[in-house]
């Protein structure tokens, strides 16, 4: 599915996930109904990311890259080994630099007891994600919970 958007280039179809790591029905439906068109404004400030190192609003007046030592609140990162989006050197920076006490890292690949190194779709889509990234998600989010916190339940409620 992917590979007849990046005309069969696999290089490219690599950028977006791990392909051995997700069914083609699945990535062909995420395609037609969930993904989006990326917008200019969004691929100007990615290639202005990508050369300066620095995420920064449209208007320039904030550098979010900076501002990461501001985040206070738990915070779970979680990167494929084989991410080619957001390689796992930059999720560590990112991890590096929030400031709160409580922030978790996880490389998902084979060296660190994955099935799979995932990529960046697969972390959510993948074969095994409901085996082995959903839990983990799961657990992550139930440790954080405060027992006052609003709770929703199957009913949205």
């Amino acid at each position: 599915a992917l590979e007849a958007l990046t005309g069969g280039d696999k290089r490219m179809s690599a950028f977006f996930s791990n392909p051995t790591n997700i069914d083609d029905d699945v990535l062909k439906k995420y395609l037609v109904e969930v993904s989006e068109d990326v917008s200019i404004g969004v691929t100007d400030q990615l290639i202005k990311l990508i050369r300066t190192g620095h995420l920064k609003s449209v208007d320039r007046k904030i550098d979010y890259t900076a501002s990461l030592g501001k985040v206070k609140v738990p915070i779970l990162i979680l990167v494929g080994k084989a991410d080619n989006m957001c390689e796992p050197a930059a999720a560590r920076f990112a991890y590096e630099q929030v400031g709160s006490a409580d922030k978790t890292y996880r490389e998902l690949g084979v060296a660190n007891g994955f099935s799979v190194d995932y990529g960046h779709l697969d972390v959510i889509l993948g074969k095994r994600s409901r085996q082995e990234i959903y839990p983990l998600i799961e657990r992550w989010l139930r440790d954080h919970s405060h027992p006052g916190a609003p709770s929703l339940g199957p009913s949205g409620q």
